[in-house]
């Protein structure tokens, strides 16, 4: 191989000299910029393009017939000696090459195909299309989080729907996604008011809690009004007997009914505003216990409001089959229990964001009197149904 440092006063001039001395076959091993100074060290120099060159030997020695003529290259194995400074080459060379066919293609368009308009349209496009992307993948993201916590896919698709608009308002991910989930529980929250029903019957299943709530709601209402609480759950020895203890403590009147006409007498004969009905617990099966409930709910009629106790514990085929069953009630608010025990909300959730559920309106979690009874917080239970916080 030849090797040669050409130099020239710019890159141009440069690569002209290496072609007139070496021909158009040398390959550029490398260049830089410098001072070729006139002054001691170089000082006060002019600024110079130096070229470092290859060809091959051969290649050299090779004449033209004309006199003259500029030395040709041709193919030869020697070049394999340049295998590194070509492999280093080669990508700019596709570079230029790519570059070289874009030009091309723009001096040879019509002047509307390129014009700045365009462009800046094409680059929308790009946008627009990236950002759909990132919305079908952030929507998929939450509704992956919604589906891993339980949630059904109906919900789920929604909730996702909703959140990627709270991203695009800048919410992160996880905050946005808790949001559209509080909101959606919050529609479902009626807290108590000052001008419900006087009289509130709970109903509920077995076990359902209805006796603890019952003596939690009776520990908040203000004892000026006067309270009675009534138990028509008098047939099993010693059902009734928490809530006669209740009612010494608190020095309100208890009644224990047997029937719907008896508790309609009771209430006649009290003196007291407000009354608390606590019922009996129906098995799904017990279609008598049912027909009582629904006799008493009439002969009740627009006095009283009814109260579904329903636990967390219960999967939610359970609980849907629940609000089947007691819907002839026209219940008008719901109470979950059982929350401390119970580390998976999605069958309760799934439940109450359906239309037909009745109204959220309070949340037992524990035993303790009057305590463990609370306002549903709408965005505590988001966080904890999706258990996005450790």
């Amino acid at each position: 191989m030849h090797v040669k440092r050409f130099e020239g006063p710019t890159m141009n001039e440069a690569l002209q000299k290496v072609r007139e001395e070496l021909g158009p076959d040398a390959l550029v091993l490398s260049s830089r910029n410098r001072e070729r100074g006139s002054g001691r060290f170089g000082l006060f120099g002019s600024p110079v393009v130096e070229v470092v060159a290859a060809v091959d030997r051969d290649a050299l020695r090779e004449e033209s017939p004309r006199e003259g003529a500029r030395p040709r290259t041709t193919a030869d194995p020697s070049w394999a000696e340049l295998g590194l400074s070509r492999a280093l080459i080669e990508p700019l060379e596709q570079e230029l090459g790519a570059v070289r066919t874009l030009v091309e293609r723009i001096a040879g368009a019509p002047p509307a195909e390129v014009s700045l308009a365009a462009e800046v349209a094409e680059l929308r496009q790009l946008a627009r299309d990236l950002g759909k992307r990132k919305e079908r993948e952030e929507a998929s993201r939450a509704s992956g989080c919604c589906l891993a916590a339980g949630l059904a896919p109906r919900h789920a698709g929604t909730l996702a729907s909703e959140s990627e608009q709270e991203v695009r308002r800048g919410a992160d991910d996880v905050t946005a996604l808790e949001l559209v989930l509080a909101v959606r529980i919050d529609r479902q929250i009626r807290a108590a008011r000052d001008d419900d029903p006087p009289i509130q019957l709970l109903v509920g299943p077995t076990g359902a809690g209805k006796t603890t709530t019952l003596a939690k709601v009776a520990n908040r209402l203000p004892q000026s009004d006067g309270l009675a609480v009534i138990s028509t759950d008098v047939h099993r020895a010693g059902a009734a007997e928490p809530l006669r203890q209740l009612a010494r403590e608190l020095d309100v009147t208890f009644v224990g009914a047997r029937s719907p006409e008896s508790v309609m007498r009771a209430l006649d004969n009290l003196d007291a505003r407000r009354a608390l009905i606590d019922t009996a617990g129906a098995s799904p099966g017990d279609a008598e216990a049912h027909a009582e409930l629904v006799r008493l709910r009439e002969a009740l009629g627009s006095r009283a409001g009814v109260q579904l106790v329903l636990p967390a514990t219960t999967k939610e085929s359970d609980l849907r089959a629940a609000l089947r069953r007691y819907r002839p009630l026209d219940p008008e608010a719901l109470v979950v229990t059982k929350m401390d025990e119970s580390d998976d909300l999605s069958n309760v959730l799934n439940v109450l964001l359906d239309e037909a559920a009745p109204p959220l309106q309070w949340l037992g979690n524990g035993q303790r009197v009057p305590e463990d009874l609370v306002i549903p917080d709408p965005l505590s239970l988001a966080e904890r149904a999706l258990g996005l916080h450790p």
